[in-house]
């Protein structure tokens, strides 16, 4: 028999999984609300780290996000590659329609991501820490998709950081696939036939 992976299962025990994370935040954690051990959870889990949250300051909260980076990590990340099929499905559908092939689906998921922070952004203007400018918007966008997160943008009310947290599943996936093909493009470059002279493959 065919085997398959089960996307209800791998919900279901990831948010299983960040719920218990929460929980145990926000009982470890002094002064911990709970949208803010929520948002520590997914913003670890997807690597981003703003730095806008206290960390974890006890042992046992310290314990609880170890044990959650390690074993949760790539469980979560399935969930991320779950939202990003459903968005190539939506974008693809967009992409094919104007005659563009499967590079022109992931061009299109990128000018979505970017629409999409720069409108989050001016839905959020009550948080003002996140950009007030298209420019800076798209800056952020790009910055949160790619997980780098430098801090200097973060939302500041419980509305944003559960936002923030939406945007980020589903659009992760999508930048990866973005330094993928940058990736690509790089070995295509700078690949050279194996029976050049000795002498110049050092170049």
């Amino acid at each position: 028999k065919m085997a398959r992976v089960s996307g209800v299962r791998v919900v279901v025990h990831v948010a299983l999984c960040v719920l218990l994370a929460t929980a145990a935040l926000v009982l470890t954690e002094p002064d911990m609300t709970v949208v803010d051990a929520l948002y520590l959870t997914v913003i670890t889990l997807t690597t981003v780290g703003y730095g806008d949250v206290s960390h974890p300051s006890t042992t046992a909260g310290r314990a609880v996000m170890v044990v959650m980076t390690v074993v949760v990590g790539g469980l979560f990340m399935m969930v991320v590659k779950m939202c990003h099929d459903i968005r190539t499905k939506l974008d693809g559908t967009v992409a094919r329609a104007i005659g563009l092939g499967d590079a022109g689906v992931t061009v299109v998921q990128i000018i979505v991501n970017l629409v999409g922070g720069v409108q989050l952004c001016a839905f959020l203007s009550n948080d003002t820490a996140l950009p007030s400018n298209p420019i800076d918007a798209v800056y952020w966008a790009v910055i949160t998709g790619t997980s780098v997160g430098y801090g200097d943008h973060v939302p500041t009310t419980d509305n944003g950081k559960m936002a923030v947290c939406v945007y980020l599943l589903l659009t992760m996936q999508s930048w990866m696939n973005v330094m993928e093909l940058s990736k690509n493009f790089m070995l295509t470059l700078h690949t050279v036939p194996d029976d050049i002279d000795t002498s110049r493959k050092l170049l």
